[in-house]
């Protein structure tokens, strides 16, 4: 490989720590115990201290994110994700979702997915209410 292809590789397969934590919808917090845990592990990791530097393949990233919706799924009786241009973060609760899709309306597309354990229920909650199409919150 030439060096343009390994540029190409690197842009598309590996992610930095805050891309990671975009795809996985955690906070710093809970991305830095899934890494300690040894759940997600970095693709490269090299240096020490504050010039260490860590990448994550997408492969991995997408995997742990999959299986990190399924137990919260399995966990919780209520699951609120807000979903913004394509990158998920899940929230706790209605009002925190209706505030973080308003706060993003600056994006191009964002949109709240409801998920109810009790039965199964999948659903949109969109400005006007709760629907199974879809409603883009962005202006």
């Amino acid at each position: 490989m030439n060096k343009e292809e390994i540029k190409k590789y690197i842009d598309a397969t590996l992610l930095t720590k805050q891309e990671a934590m975009r795809v996985t919808g955690q906070n710093i917090k809970g991305f830095d115990q899934t890494v300690t845990s040894g759940n997600l592990k970095p693709f490269y990791d090299h240096g020490e201290g504050r010039s260490r530097v860590r990448l994550y393949h997408r492969d991995d990233v997408e995997a742990y994110a999959r299986q990190a919706e399924k137990r919260r799924r399995e966990t919780y009786k209520e699951i609120w994700t807000v979903v913004i241009d394509g990158h998920k973060r899940p929230v706790y609760s209605e009002d925190e979702a209706r505030k973080m899709a308003e706060e993003a309306s600056e994006y191009s597309d964002v949109y709240i997915e409801y998920y109810r354990a009790e039965d199964g229920q999948e659903a949109f909650l969109n400005p006007n209410g709760y629907g199974f199409e879809s409603v883009n919150w962005a202006n």
